[in-house]
């Protein structure tokens, strides 16, 4: 459900973004001017199939004309979720925040890709780092920063790449500046967002609130099955999807 959500919200956002509005008008308002003006309804007539799909249509320009305004675009993209991940725009971002992560207690590399639920592209080459427990029933790959990994901020990771069984409540948080984007984003099939940019994370804690923030690079969260997976890096959007649909 929270898939259909995200990919629902990215779409009007999408569509409200691209309407050619004339400067210096505001369309809810107009709307509203109208709704109020009109006549007291007409008694419930059936409708025939077209007339349903002329009233569908009008609501669908409707939505996309309040999605356009800034406004309702921060209010919906404050519901966003996808897999076990929850995402707030348009928030406030403490530049002196950290890019340190935390990943649980680290474990032998090899034990991590037996647990993890894929095998990621074989000219990664094996990851240098591996950790499990954030967040809760997750496993983390570490790559080291490289020619081809760009370094992450000052952290020398080239690359994280986390899997973690998706549950009823959200496991990571996630908080973009006003300056930040999210675009929908299809990794395999399986739906997803992009997030370029840094922004803040966090993982739930076990009492169920958001524990220690961090700031984070470019990332490509998706889903498949029950499974959310989050891929971390400076790469840019096309080269993390190629990363992630190689995953098997």
């Amino acid at each position: 459900m929270a898939e259909r959500y995200a990919e629902l919200i990215l779409a009007l956002r999408d569509l409200g973004e691209g309407l050619d509005l004339p400067p210096g008008r505001d369309p809810a308002a107009a709307a509203v001017a109208r709704i109020r003006a009109a006549p007291a309804p007409a008694p419930r007539v059936e409708r025939t199939p077209s007339a349903r799909w002329r009233v569908a249509a009008a609501v669908g320009v409707a939505i996309a004309l309040v999605v356009a305004l800034p406004g309702p675009r921060a209010a919906l993209g404050r519901l966003l979720g996808i897999g076990g991940v929850e995402i707030t725009t348009g928030a406030e971002i403490d530049p002196t925040l950290s890019r340190a992560y935390d990943l649980g207690s680290g474990v032998p590399v090899d034990d991590a890709l037996d647990a993890f639920p894929g095998t990621p592209d074989p000219e990664l080459g094996e990851p240098a780092e591996a950790y499990s427990g954030r967040p809760a029933g997750g496993t983390s790959l570490v790559w080291a920063a490289s020619d081809r990994l760009p370094a992450i901020g000052d952290t020398g990771a080239g690359l994280i790449l986390t899997a973690f069984p998706t549950s009823g409540v959200p496991d990571v948080h996630k908080r973009l500046g006003v300056d930040g984007a999210i675009t929908n984003q299809s990794v395999g099939g399986h739906p997803g967002v992009w997030i370029e940019g840094a922004h803040e994370m966090a993982f739930t804690t076990p009492d169920g609130h958001p524990g220690d923030t961090r700031i984070a690079g470019n990332t490509l969260v998706w889903t498949d099955g029950h499974i959310t997976y989050r891929l971390e890096s400076s790469l840019d959007r096309s080269t993390a999807v190629e990363l992630a649909a190689r995953l098997t």
